[in-house]
């Protein structure tokens, strides 16, 4: 005490600034690690992920066509996300999800040198993934090209090329089918079967075939044959809807193999592929013969177009019986269809009273509808009243038989 003044103890205030100190750099090597470090290590865990999933989207790429031009069952499998490394001084994001699914289905169409035209269904496949850092667009899968899409960040990267047209000239489309879609981070297995690609032997000569692809000319299809290939390829933009072109090309029938490929959690007692020009005669197994069924393409519009009719053939030797079905359009003008009451199906036998909603859903049927062997019968899908002009539009039909399995029609609503 000086002066009659009291000063405090001021001896620990270095100690407290110090501390402070130490626990601001702390604190902003923290936030300096979660907001750089932690993004970048992940982005590298992604990218390492994104690498791996493009191996395993080859490896299915491969595997479709070895289900339908070998006829062999394939389960590869996709790992569809990534998590990350626990950390205690900082925070992660949920771990990265990714989604394996199909598109919406297209037809190809095949016509022949008399106008005959056959219809068979198929779906891109996409891989969309969902990491937090690295940047990546969705990977597509069509027509036995596998591409990363690119576009909103300049292009398509071709991972692998085309084997639709080889140097021989010869056409080898594998049709995918069946709806599906997986989501989540875990290792998804793709069962793929076999399945018949539907019958095209009453087509003769020279055929026109019209392939749904999302690639245009430019960007791939005008450079995608070798030199020696003579199928020559054209493409017609938004032929199916906007973004969905047609890959036209012109064939000899006995230059044409075409097989289809199931994509589905169970397998179903479906029929084997076929090869269009092999001369396969020989008829399927007791539980394969709903895959005969084939559309006659007597299509007609009735009773004001509320009603659409359609014939169905059974060309195996044993009945087919139908138990459900279910409809979908396969045009952009699905939503002008009147998806009001009154929606039945009818024939053979079998009759459907319950509503028909347009996108997908399927319903029992009161009764089994059955084709016998060798029989065509006339079906009625009524009360199917556009709002729009469906004429020259289409809607696909999809028959679930008793023997589990499922075939899909293409109905060509007449002008």
């Amino acid at each position: 005490m000086r002066d009659g003044l009291d000063f405090g103890d001021d001896r620990g205030v270095s100690a407290v600034i110090g501390f402070i100190f130490i626990f601001a750099i702390l604190m902003i090597l923290l936030s300096v690690n979660q907001a750089q470090v932690v993004p970048a290590e992940n982005e590298q865990i992604e990218y390492q992920h994104f690498e791996d999933v493009r191996n395993d989207l080859v490896d299915l790429r491969s595997a479709i066509s070895t289900a339908g031009q070998n006829d062999v069952s394939q389960f590869p499998t996709v790992k569809l996300g990534t998590a990350y490394p626990p950390r205690v001084l900082a925070v992660n994001p949920p771990p990265a999800s990714g989604t394996l699914q199909t598109s919406e289905a297209y037809n190809i169409t095949i016509t022949d040198e008399t106008g005959t035209t056959e219809r068979i269904p198929t779906r891109f496949l996409e891989y969309q993934p969902g990491y937090h850092e690295f940047q990546s667009g969705p990977t597509w899968y069509e027509n036995s090209v596998l591409y990363l899409d690119e576009s909103q960040r300049g292009g398509i990267v071709i991972i692998e090329e085309q084997n639709l047209v080889t140097d021989d000239n010869t056409v080898r489309i594998t049709a995918l089918q069946n709806d599906f879609r997986r989501s989540g981070t875990g290792r998804v297995t793709v069962e793929l079967y076999p399945t018949q690609a539907g019958d095209l032997s009453a087509l003769t000569g020279e055929l026109e075939i019209a392939i749904p692809t999302q690639l245009s000319g430019d960007t791939y299809w005008n450079d995608a044959f070798d030199d020696d290939v003579t199928v020559d390829p054209t493409v017609t933009p938004d032929w199916y809807e906007s973004g969905v072109h047609a890959l036209n090309l012109t064939v000899e029938k006995d230059n044409l193999k075409i097989n289809t490929v199931g994509i589905q959690e169970e397998p179903e007692a479906g029929g084997v592929k076929e090869n269009v020009g092999t001369g396969a005669t020989t008829p399927p197994s007791q539980g394969d013969q709903t895959t005969y069924l084939t559309n006659t393409g007597d299509t007609t519009i009735g009773d004001g177009q509320k009603t659409i009719e359609f014939s169905l053939r059974n060309n195996g030797d044993s009945p087919a019986t139908i138990t459900q079905i279910s409809v979908d359009s396969t045009t952009a003008n699905a939503d002008s269809i009147d998806n009001g009451d009154g929606y039945e199906f009818e024939g053979a036998g079998g009759n459907l009273n319950t509503p028909i909603s347009i996108g997908g859903p399927s319903y029992s049927l009161d009764e089994s509808a059955t084709i016998t062997d060798g029989a065509t019968e006339t079906f009625t899908l009524g009360e199917f009243e556009a709002k729009g002009n469906m004429k020259g539009e289409s809607v696909t039909l999809t028959l679930y038989f008793a023997d589990g399995s499922d075939q899909q029609f293409t109905i060509d609503i007449p002008k």
